[in-house]
């Protein structure tokens, strides 16, 4: 497993603010999202929170508590021109460098090989600090194995740190706090009500439940923490460029309307990205409701392009399985970009099949469904059968590896029902059962998933297919597993 490094930078606009007015030093700050009295506040400094301040109220509501508190708007050109100068000072210590779709205040870094150049990780995280300092910048360094896990800890803890394993990573990315997850602060106060405090208890919930509960952002959340993102850290060319937004004068509730806003702000992100010589490898679409309730889409087309039709037709696939409660008033498209290959390799060495074309499957199906929604299954250490295998996320289609030597002998397959069936009553004519095979354990258990079992397996031939049975010698019933090809 790889290294990654999460670089979090400390409240970008809010030092950027103190930056420009060094004065307001040790006095209470604010970042609003506008200049307006009624403007939420995005981000404060420690002297503003120990005053009761939280960010998320409005300007005018915060004065009246803290009189003294100023406040003032950070434009997102600034911001932008600020996220360059540190990916240009961050490349000088790794080529591999990508923004965190949901949070402007994260990057990801790959630290794998530079071992020759540096003598350990922490050295190299030194140096990492001690470069964006001398820019004016305050980060912290979370070395590690996984996006999320770095993450979270780099979110979390304001010192840096580098994990030598990753179940060390793990333990305290568990022991974090709900606070730093990317989910609607409704939610998390909901959360905190049911005494739901730790990503560890957040993740423990049933997907079914959290999806019913919390919505469909919250389950994939879950599924993303559970299951790390498997494609590797993008590369250096990758650059995020000043939003396209839009303020719409009548919230809009039908996508039908909301698109041809959306189809302007892409081509001109397209337009900027092909004048800067870039194709786009991925998009944020964000959208903010008349109620200020805030979502973010992650679009990543197969292959990075800059065809709007293609991108229009993932982003209209993803908004189409969407209901706005409340209509839509601020659209904001950011592209992630990359330089373009000066020769397309070839992906895959086959005949007969567009793999490239089920890769643009995919990223449809992706854009519909959510970015978890393409798996395959991977086979884990179990004894009982429905627990030998996982579903992970797959990035592309890949054709079956053709064994080596002489062909392979035709071979029966096992197929698995969703849920295992009471097994039907079965003729005296029928095929005699192979079997049984007996498979029993976890006599320490007792509920759970290590609750004992005891179970003889067999295989019998029914009127129209071979069928997989067992008896629960412990409940004295009799199931179908699945089948066989």
């Amino acid at each position: 497993m790889g290294l990654r490094g999460c670089i979090n930078i400390d409240r970008l606009p809010l030092q950027i603010l103190l930056k420009d007015n060094p004065a307001w030093v040790g006095t209470p700050v604010a970042v609003t999202r506008d200049q307006k009295p009624q403007s939420p506040i995005l981000a404060l400094n420690r002297e503003a929170r120990q005053k009761g301040l939280a960010t998320g109220m409005r300007y005018a509501s915060a004065l009246s508590i803290v009189p003294s508190l100023r406040a003032r708007e950070v434009p997102q050109d600034r911001v932008a021109e600020a996220r360059e100068r540190i990916v240009r000072s961050l490349s000088a210590f790794t080529p591999d460098i990508e923004p965190c779709s949901f949070d402007t205040d994260a990057l990801w870094v790959n630290v794998d090989g530079l071992r020759s150049l540096f003598t350990s990780e922490s050295l190299w995280s030194e140096r990492v600090r001690a470069s964006l300092a001398a820019e004016g910048f305050r980060v912290n360094v979370v070395i590690g194995f996984t996006r999320f896990g770095t993450y979270a800890i780099a979110r979390s803890r304001s010192r840096s740190i580098v994990f030598a394993s990753p179940q060390e990573e793990n333990a305290l990315m568990c022991r974090s706090s709900i606070d730093i997850l990317p989910l609607p602060h409704r939610t998390k106060s909901t959360l905190r009500r049911l005494e739901i405090r730790t990503v560890r208890q957040f993740v423990s919930l049933p997907e079914g439940e959290t999806v019913r509960r919390f919505g469909k952002e919250a389950g994939l959340l879950r599924q993303a923490i559970l299951s790390d993102d498997p494609l590797p850290i993008q590369a250096l060319g990758l650059k995020e460029a000043v939003p396209c937004a839009r303020h719409l004068d009548s919230p809009v509730t039908d996508l039908g309307l909301l698109m041809p806003h959306v189809d302007e702000l892409l081509e001109a992100e397209a337009t900027r990205a092909e004048r800067e010589g870039s194709v786009i490898s991925g998009l944020s679409v964000m959208l903010r409701t008349e109620e200020g309730e805030l979502t973010t889409d992650l679009i990543r087309p197969a292959i990075p392009t800059i065809k709007t039709a293609l991108l229009r037709r993932l982003i209209e696939l993803r908004l189409s399985a969407r209901r706005f409660t409340s209509g839509v008033e601020d659209i904001e498209i950011r592209s992630a970009r990359t330089r373009p290959s000066r020769a397309q390799e070839e992906l895959f060495e086959a005949r007969g099949r567009d793999l490239q074309a089920g890769a643009r499957a995919f990223a449809a199906i992706r854009a519909r469904f959510g970015n978890e929604s393409v798996t395959s299954a991977q086979l884990v250490d179990s004894h009982l059968p429905e627990k030998s295998f996982r579903w992970v996320p797959a990035s592309r289609p890949a054709l079956p590896a053709p064994r080596k030597g002489t062909p392979p002998a035709p071979a029966a397959v096992r197929r698995f029902l969703f849920a295992p069936a009471r097994a039907p009553v079965i003729s005296q004519k029928a095929g005699q059962a192979a079997g049984p095979f007996i498979l029993s354990g976890s006599w320490w258990g007792e509920t759970g998933e290590d609750a004992p079992y005891l179970r003889h397996y067999s295989f019998r031939e029914s009127e129209t297919e071979v069928l997989w049975l067992f008896r629960d010698a412990l409940t004295g019933l009799s199931w179908v597993q699945g089948f066989v090809d």
